[in-house]
């Protein structure tokens, strides 16, 4: 999980448009878990 974090914060950095979907929907998932 905390890899994928890691790959999440990288990704953000890298590609701002890509990841602010997928940042959301990780976000989304982490609190309904």
């Amino acid at each position: 999980l905390i890899f994928k974090q890691l790959e999440a914060v990288n990704a953000f950095f890298n590609d701002d448009n890509f990841t602010n979907y997928l940042g959301w929907e990780e976000l989304r998932r982490m609190q309904n878990s």
